[in-house]
């Protein structure tokens, strides 16, 4: 997790981004399935990123890609279709 997520969050406006339109939080994979079937049937072997909404219904999930570029890109587009 920490290979894929220093690469993911590795240009500052991908960290920038993320601060200023999502709470980040660290959840259990127990917890997660305890409240949603988001994970169902996924594999487990890579970190995945999940956009819950206030109500923990997932919206979106996808593996982190370690890589800076594309992290940058998935943290513009979803701050720019998530942000309230």
């Amino acid at each position: 997790m920490q290979y894929g997520l220093s690469w993911f969050l590795q240009n500052r406006r991908t960290l920038d981004t993320i601060a200023s339109v999502f709470v980040i939080a660290l959840v259990p994979i127990s917890q997660v399935r305890a409240k949603s079937h988001v994970l169902d049937d996924l594999s487990m072997e890579e970190s995945r990123w999940i956009v819950f909404d206030a109500d923990f219904n997932a919206l979106e999930q996808a593996v982190i890609y370690a890589n800076a570029q594309e992290g940058e890109r998935i943290a513009l587009d979803l701050a720019g279709r998530f942000a309230a």
